[in-house]
């Protein structure tokens, strides 16, 4: 866990410090969502999701459903009717509007 952890802290860096990359989502908030585990946890997500975000992504696109179910039962989930497709093999979560 302590390997995966200083893993996670040198992948931020490297991220954090790549030239002519925005390290800042217009659209991610800076607090953590109550659904991720920490504010740690939601600064390595914010980090690397800059860089993959395309339109229309918001941080339910990378959940998934058996997640989202844990997360409505400790009422930690701000979307509850986030759904989830799965083209080309990838889950998708959207939110309804």
């Amino acid at each position: 866990m302590i390997l995966l952890l200083s893993a996670l802290d040198d992948l931020q860096t490297f991220l954090l410090t790549k030239p002519g990359k925005s390290t800042k989502p217009l659209h991610l908030p800076t607090k953590a969502p109550p659904c991720y585990d920490s504010q740690k946890q939601w600064n390595l997500y914010r980090a690397v999701a800059v860089y993959s975000a395309g339109n229309g992504f918001t941080y339910c696109s990378d959940c998934d459903a058996a997640r989202r179910d844990a997360m409505i039962k400790q009422d930690r989930c701000r979307f509850p009717g986030t759904t989830f497709s799965r083209p080309n093999g990838v889950i998708i979560g959207r939110r309804k509007k």
